[in-house]
């Protein structure tokens, strides 16, 4: 049976959202009611909705237990007074991880394009600035998962760069503290809140998107104990095309439509 990937989106997208709002926090606790509504609406999301339609899916009973036990953990927490922000944070980094892995990739997906078709498409958006960065897609796609997640997070992050560069950012507010360039997360939050002629650099729901390519890039660039799989990153592939598409009109002249 195959199942429509919209409900498992927004679900996954409601955690990310939960997290990202939790890593934002700067007390080692959370005592917030719209913090523990959230914890509550999220758990019983699942519980009366998203869980009994993923009981028919083809996931293991472990893992469908294992989500079970953490959302449960995170609205037990939410149900104190204060709750930790370490403890909730890691909670919704492994439900999100085990949704990413196990959950979506068992979902709809639109019929997969050739292989030319696909880099065609790339090459027609990005242009000159990343020949050589496709040119490596190239010989790893389909290949080797964890080597294709790094490139397509590379990708991603030149994008981003590029993109606020060219359109007037100044290259100095790219860097931290230390004169290191910021990372993916920041630039993901830098575009988030810029506007060019009016428009946002990347949307919201493409920044919550393509979320999931980028902890997959991270696993593969930092994880020495995990690969990534192809199977993982295929589903990710309409939402980075989706951002990088965005994120062209900043860099490039050429219509990308």
């Amino acid at each position: 049976m195959i199942f429509s990937d919209d409900k498992f989106m927004a679900f996954y997208n409601k955690l990310e959202s939960l997290r990202n709002e939790v890593e934002k926090h700067r007390s080692s606790w959370i005592a917030h009611q719209s913090y523990k509504n959230k914890c509550s609406e999220l758990f019983f999301w699942w519980l009366n909705e998203i869980r009994g339609i993923v009981s028919q899916m083809e996931v293991k009973d472990e893992v469908i237990k294992r989500i079970d036990e953490l959302l449960y953990e995170l609205y037990e927490n939410s149900r104190k007074k204060v709750s930790k922000a370490t403890t909730v944070r890691k909670i919704l980094i492994n439900v999100s991880k085990i949704f990413l892995l196990e959950i979506l990739p068992k979902t709809k997906k639109s019929e997969p394009q050739p292989l030319h078709e696909f880099f065609s498409k790339l090459k027609r958006i990005l242009g000159p600035d990343f020949d050589i960065e496709i040119k490596d897609l190239e010989l790893v796609y389909d290949k080797s998962g964890t080597c294709t997640a790094f490139l397509l997070r590379k990708i991603l992050e030149k994008s981003l760069f590029l993109a606020l560069v060219r359109s007037g950012f100044k290259e100095e507010n790219l860097k931290d503290e230390y004169g290191k360039y910021v990372g993916l997360d920041r630039l993901l939050n830098i575009a988030y809140n810029s506007k060019v002629d009016g428009l946002p650099l990347l949307t919201p729901n493409t920044v919550k998107n393509i979320r999931g390519i980028k902890f997959l890039g991270d696993a593969a660039a930092h994880n020495y104990l995990a690969n990534v799989d192809m199977e993982e990153i295929k589903p990710q592939i309409p939402y980075i095309l989706v951002a990088l598409k965005e994120l062209a009109r900043c860099f490039r002249k050429e219509n990308n439509s």
